[in-house]
């Protein structure tokens, strides 16, 4: 099952927007090289679609959804975890995988980047009421499909039974955490196994003040 984006305009009409930010375009899957681990920012490395990936174990990283950076306003190519997310990622991502996993990881041959929802949630809004309505819309997705379509396209990336599969959704400010709904999904995807490492989102892996680590 694959949501569409005539879908997601169908579930998410009559929804308060920001007009000029908000998307109803797809934010594909990417696969990034094997050289992830680099000072520079995300969205200059090259990206591939994911199903290209190598015959190696990879670092398969789940997200929630695209918010606005991942939508260039200069006709840039569309992909997950641009802007400040890819930047953090890079810059932390490895020394995070050798301290949680110690040796696991250095097998690992790449990236994939994964939204649990392809979909700009947050439909463009910013700030405290975009993670509000980027958590109903989200919730409302994930039951018309958006699961479903999620466990999907997880079970065609996983490919290397060596995959490191790591929850990195948003909580989110519901009773029900989004990064829960996801990690359930993941145990469905993986036949009841959990996904192999649970944290924050990567926007508050580390604080603006340097002092304090969100690992989760």
């Amino acid at each position: 099952m694959i949501i569409t984006p005539e879908q997601f305009k169908f579930i998410v009409h009559g929804e308060p927007i920001n007009a000029e930010a908000r998307e109803t375009r797809q934010c594909l899957d990417d696969y990034i090289g094997a050289s992830f681990e680099t000072a520079k920012p995300l969205n200059l490395c090259d990206r591939q679609e994911v199903l290209i990936r190598p015959d190696r174990p990879c670092v398969v990283l789940i997200l929630e959804s695209p918010h606005i950076a991942e939508y260039p306003n200069d006709g840039g190519k569309i992909g997950p975890a641009l802007g400040r997310t890819g930047c953090l990622i890079c810059g932390h991502l490895g020394a995070i995988l050798r301290a949680r996993l110690c040796d696991r990881p250095r097998n690992c041959q790449g990236l994939l980047l994964i939204n649990a929802i392809q979909y700009q949630c947050s439909l463009g809004i910013r700030a405290k009421k975009g993670g509000e309505m980027r958590d109903r819309v989200f919730a409302e997705v994930w039951r018309k499909g958006g699961r479903a379509d999620f466990i999907e396209r997880l079970r065609q990336t996983i490919a290397h039974e060596e995959d490191l599969v790591i929850n990195a959704c948003t909580i989110g400010r519901g009773k029900t955490p989004l990064c829960s709904l996801v990690e359930d999904a993941i145990r469905e995807a993986r036949n009841d196994c959990p996904s192999d490492l649970r944290l924050y989102h990567p926007c508050n892996w580390y604080r603006k003040d340097r002092r304090a680590s969100k690992l989760l």
